[in-house]
């Protein structure tokens, strides 16, 4: 096995992408952990959040391009200035952003739109991720912030889900002193359903705009410097930050067809892989392929599809 790694970079790349999105989930029990003990302290700092949010939606660019859905910032307010905590604000937007992603079929839209708004006559934020899936039914809506809750249809099993993300958003919201709500409608997913605000789904929150902090300082070119910047790496489908969405090798397409092996000798047992990680595909391939004749299928259909064309000798897939 050592061997079979040393050199090859794409296994390299597979064990540390893995491993990112591990050392993230554990962070987020690490921070549930804290949020029950009250012993997760807030960073505040003041400055404009627009360009901050700007930027962390941004970053999340790469994952949208990975599904073909359009990404997109707008802001009611040309600036807001205000105390927040940029890693709690970090996590609650890339969450957000990543989780309508995840639920947004190909070429739909996702977007993020900031305000300032008055609830009670005092000024807050509102930052609301809208997408064009296909909503949540109403029954499950009262739980999806729950810990471990999974929406159990076809697109969260796909995804791959940990549950946490959701859960964690509402406690750091509430940590923040803000709320969140979510409206959602059943709909066929669309790129056309955004034009329609009846269907996909939309999370709101607020949290107060207060300045009571200290003032983030300015840089030489006029902008606000943020530390959070230099944390926030951009985020694509291999992200930590996102470890529901599998994404492809570095340097392959995520829309490329799985690995089917044509020019094997014939004399090699045909064996049939049926996985939707591509990250485990990958690696099973790079262990069997020189001794069977290597193909794939993305999910069960598929992979009964595949099966009753090619006949295969072996057929590899979890339960």
């Amino acid at each position: 096995m050592a061997g079979q790694i040393e050199g090859n970079e794409k296994i390299k790349v597979l064990i540390q992408r893995n491993s990112e999105r591990l050392l993230n989930m554990v962070n987020q029990l690490l921070d549930l952990s804290r949020l029950e003990t009250n012993s997760l302290a807030i960073n505040w700092v003041q400055g404009d959040v627009i360009p901050y949010l700007q930027y962390l939606t941004e970053s999340c660019h790469s994952l949208a391009n990975d599904k073909h859905i359009n990404l997109a910032f707008f802001s009611k307010a040309d600036s807001l200035v205000m105390d927040y905590d940029e890693t709690k604000l970090q996590h609650i937007l890339i969450n957000l952003v990543s989780n309508a992603i995840k639920f947004t079929p190909a070429y739909g839209s996702v977007k993020v739109t900031a305000a300032q708004v008055l609830a009670n006559g005092k000024p807050f934020l509102e930052l609301m991720v809208s997408d064009t899936g296909k909503g949540i039914p109403k029954e499950k809506l009262p739980h999806i912030f729950d810990r471990f809750y999974q929406v159990d249809d076809s697109a969260t099993r796909k995804g791959e889900g940990s549950g946490i993300g959701l859960a964690l958003v509402k406690e750091l919201v509430q940590l923040l002193e803000g709320s969140i709500e979510v409206e959602s409608e059943i709909g066929p997913p669309s790129p056309a359903a955004m034009a329609d605000r009846k269907k996909g789904t939309k999370f709101i929150v607020l949290l107060p705009a207060r300045k009571e902090a200290p003032i983030l300082p300015i840089q030489e070119d006029g902008q606000t410097a943020h530390m959070g910047e230099q944390r926030a790496p951009a985020i694509d489908s291999t992200s930590a930050l996102h470890p529901a969405l599998p994404g492809p090798v570095k340097g392959e397409s995520a829309h490329t067809p799985m690995h089917e092996s044509t020019d094997t000798p014939i004399h090699k047992p045909t064996l049939l892989i049926i996985e939707d990680n591509a990250d485990v595909t990958e690696y099973i391939i790079s262990c069997l392929a020189k001794d069977y004749a290597l193909h794939t299928a993305r999910n069960g259909k598929e992979g009964v599809e595949k099966a009753l064309e090619i006949v295969p000798d072996v057929i590899l897939c979890d339960v």
